[in-house]
């Protein structure tokens, strides 16, 4: 898992995705984008998500496209 561009086991995450979130109290501040590589275990995912929700946090999924300009 990676925060901020910084590796993290998952308890790790926990905790400092727990901290990140303890006094955010607006909606918007408390969206977390994820964004995962294709081959990401379901279940490493939903471990994820949860800890993020658990949190308090709001996830959301950000996806990369690719354009081919010509």
């Amino acid at each position: 898992v990676f925060m901020n561009g910084n590796p993290l086991t998952v308890p790790q995450f926990e905790k400092q995705i727990r901290t990140s979130l303890s006094d955010k109290t607006r909606e918007e501040d408390r969206i977390v984008g994820v964004k995962c590589k294709p081959d990401v275990a379901y279940a490493h995912w939903m471990n994820v998500s949860a800890a993020i929700e658990q949190a308090g946090g709001i996830v959301t999924l950000v996806r990369e496209e690719r354009i081919n300009v010509q």
